[in-house]
């Protein structure tokens, strides 16, 4: 048996397509949706994201501008330039690409970020609106993708199982409230739980995002798994995969996800859905 592939890029699309008519129609009225992105540093990774966001805000007809800081910037002229974009009224979205260096104050910079403005989540005000449940609330991009996944693939939550592995506050935490919500029963895993395979076995849906390559074989996972790979790691041959060993676990399982082509492909999208959303709080 091969399992059924949950690609990311018909999700993505389909997302893409909805916001872009949307912000065309914000266009007549001559409005114009912007996103501002903060990069600290030049991280590769963080660079390939924003080349990824700008082209997925341009297809959308959003108009993303970036802000470069040096990577010993302080906390002091981050925050400053945050609230420049907060005071901004042509800024409609706040993306600060993360990790930031060691030396950075990261609650003193994710509190100062007007949470109308804040597209990924990232002030706590903006946590506690989405572990409300709240219609407004806007969603951290990447457990925002693996929702969207699971809905465009009618992946039953209510009533299942689902295993998350990884606890961290950018996408373990958020998703599991996120399945909370919709009546999922949720078991939080991370390195110190013990008889990991067994839980991801019992489990209707794992959803890893550990960050550790080809982490789940087929000894976690059973032919009625679904499982959602949220990682970007390299393997030993510096190729890129995800947390899962695809090529040993596919033949076993339901369902999965790609690396790449999975729930990353999706996250700009959940993005582009989250600016104008709070394109939209701000201008009623």
């Amino acid at each position: 048996m091969q399992a059924k592939e949950l690609r990311g890029q018909s999700v993505a699309e389909n997302i893409a397509e909805e916001v872009k008519k949307h912000v065309a129609e914000m266009k007549q009225k001559g409005l114009q949706p912007t996103l501002s992105m903060i990069r600290v540093g030049d991280r590769i990774e963080d660079m390939a994201y924003e080349r990824s966001a700008q082209r997925r805000m341009e297809l959308c007809g959003i108009c993303a501008q970036s802000e470069v800081l040096k990577s010993d910037v302080t906390t002091e002229q981050l925050i400053r330039v945050i609230k420049q974009n907060n005071e901004a009224k042509n800024v409609n979205g706040i993306l600060l690409f993360q990790p930031l260096p060691a030396h950075i104050d990261m609650e003193a910079v994710k509190e100062a970020i007007d949470p109308v403005k804040d597209v990924d989540c990232n002030n706590p005000l903006s946590s506690a609106r989405m572990y409300l449940d709240d219609e407004e609330a806007l969603i951290p991009a990447t457990p925002g993708a693996v929702m969207e996944i699971l809905k465009h693939y009618d992946i039953a939550l209510e009533g299942t199982n689902v295993a998350v592995l990884g606890r961290s506050m950018i996408v373990g935490k958020p998703l599991a409230m996120m399945l909370l919500n919709q009546n999922a029963t949720v078991t939080m895993c991370h390195s110190k739980t013990k008889n990991l395979a067994k839980i991801c076995q019992e489990a209707d849906v794992i959803v890893s995002c550990i960050g550790k390559p080809k982490f789940i074989t087929e000894e976690y996972v059973t032919p009625e798994s679904v499982v959602i790979d949220v990682g970007i790691n390299l393997d030993k041959n510096n190729k890129l995969c995800g947390d899962v060993d695809y090529a040993r676990v596919a033949p076993v399982v339901r369902a999965i996800t790609p690396v790449p082509g999975g729930v990353g492909s999706v996250t700009t999208s959940v993005l582009a859905q989250n600016l104008l959303k709070a394109f939209h709080m701000q201008n009623r």
